[in-house]
């Protein structure tokens, strides 16, 4: 007997089906509600800005639009961007809730293990508040941080180079998900307010979270271990090391970018040397998750 054999319906290299996606979006209902109920039972509800509901139901519309009129690249990236968009707000609003259980700050095994070596923050606090120009520069690289990750993102989209562009959010969203774990396990306040050098604008509504007051869902939910910065500032030039004329400027951006992290983002080097660790699992599990999706058309 003869039997035909039919070819598996192919999909872009790397993306999830519709219900793939579903299940995403539908993972970030579940942590959303989580947190509602957690913070309603210690008596903190958590009031999420209309403008994040407004922007997130909006990309989730126009992804679906663009599905339904079979814009299937189109409709991956801009799904792509709103899971990231939506993971960082959750993310943001668990590490603040992980204050509230008032687990044991870590700054003290941060500075010991800081200490072990060889790495003197202060000093080195001392040496950049010396040179105002110098500061002044390595701020700006610093914060420069959220636009670049935009810019890459649409650079990236723009260029046609889809699967750098799922792999960087991917990346971007395995590593949200590390750090939020581990600060969970060991949250921290950061060396500027640990050394009494300087006191970072989100120390104060951490502080109050953790003291049970304010709003979990709008506080700036500062990760200390591992540095997102440094994650950023590995991923980014990854991201782009394929676009020739751009990945030099990138590298030398977030070079200067890795020596604001200790003073303007008041992290341990232990912090950096996590958030390095956390960029190389990332891209590693990035890959994985993209394997499976593609083992399944």
């Amino acid at each position: 007997m003869l039997t035909m054999s039919i070819p598996r319906r192919t999909h872009l290299s790397g993306v999830p089906r519709l219900s793939s996606y579903a299940a995403w979006w539908l993972l970030g209902v579940g942590m959303f509600l989580v947190i509602m109920i957690w913070s309603e039972a210690i008596g903190m509800p958590a009031r999420f800005p209309r403008w994040g509901y407004l922007s997130i139901g909006t990309l989730a519309t126009i992804s679906m639009g663009l599905r339904a009129a079979n814009l299937r690249t189109a409709s991956d990236y801009v799904a792509l961007f709103g899971l990231l968009g939506m993971f960082s707000s959750l993310f943001n609003a668990l590490c603040c809730l992980a204050l509230t259980t008032n687990a044991p700050l870590a700054d003290a095994a941060y500075a010991r293990a800081d200490a072990a070596l060889g790495f003197d923050w202060v000093a080195y606090h001392r040496w950049l508040q010396s040179d105002p120009n110098l500061q002044w520069l390595l701020k700006i690289c610093y914060y420069s941080a959220g636009p670049e990750i935009v810019g890459c993102a649409v650079l990236l989209c723009l260029l046609g180079r889809t699967r750098d562009y799922q792999h960087f959010v991917w990346s971007l969203l395995i590593s949200l998900a590390i750090a939020a774990t581990f600060n969970a396990v060991a949250p921290a306040l950061g060396a500027g307010y640990f050394y009494g050098a300087n006191e970072p604008f989100w120390v104060a509504g951490l502080l109050a979270i953790r003291a049970h007051t304010g709003n979990v869902a709008s506080a700036f939910g500062s990760v200390s271990f591992p540095s997102f910065h440094t994650v950023i500032a590995l991923l980014c030039p990854y991201a782009v090391r394929y676009v020739r004329w751009l990945v030099l400027a990138v590298l030398i951006l977030n070079g200067a970018m890795l020596f604001s992290i200790p003073i303007e983002g008041s992290h341990y080097l232990v912090d950096m040397i996590g958030g390095g660790v956390t960029a190389v699992l990332a891209v590693v599990l990035a890959n994985y998750v993209m394997s499976r999706f593609e083992s399944v058309y």
